[in-house]
């Protein structure tokens, strides 16, 4: 198990992680990424990934080492090329909806603390809640990609 100073020092660099990928895939986006919608779906595996590194018998600290570098890279990223797919988008009420996409994620941040909260009190562990994000990443994946491949199928 890890000490609270290493967990404190690794909360540290979830935030430094943070600012960087913010900034990096901000200019990644608008570098190399004609589609920011491909971004997205990259950030969403390595997401995904990170989750499921979480569910691996690997040493503690090298896997919350690797799932605070990868969450934290992609954290900021994943709203701002969602935030840039819906304004890129030629319709009305496009303030309305970024709203919406920040207050769901704020939500959906309370609800995976209490989430975390239960499954540790309940079950000592946070794999229900772990298996549960995977899950739901993957449908997100699953869901952007069927909707693109229609999309373009006409």
């Amino acid at each position: 198990m890890l000490n609270k100073d290493i967990i404190s020092r690794l909360m540290s660099t979830f935030g430094l992680f943070v600012i960087i990928g913010g900034i990096s895939i901000g200019i990644l986006s608008d570098k190399l990424f004609k589609d920011r919608k491909n971004l997205l779906l990259i950030l969403l595996i390595l997401r995904t990934i990170a989750f499921i590194l979480m569910l691996t018998p690997i040493t503690p600290l090298i896997k919350f080492s690797l799932f605070i570098f990868i969450f934290g890279i992609t954290y900021s990223g994943i709203l701002s090329q969602a935030a840039a797919i819906i304004t890129g988008e030629s319709i009305s009420g496009v303030g309305k909806i970024l709203s919406i996409n920040m207050l769901l994620h704020q939500v959906s941040g309370m609800l995976g603390v209490l989430a975390c909260n239960l499954s540790l009190k309940i079950f000592n562990n946070y794999n229900l809640v772990l298996y549960l994000v995977v899950t739901l990443t993957t449908m997100i994946i699953l869901y952007g990609y069927i909707i693109n491949k229609n999309k373009f199928r006409v």
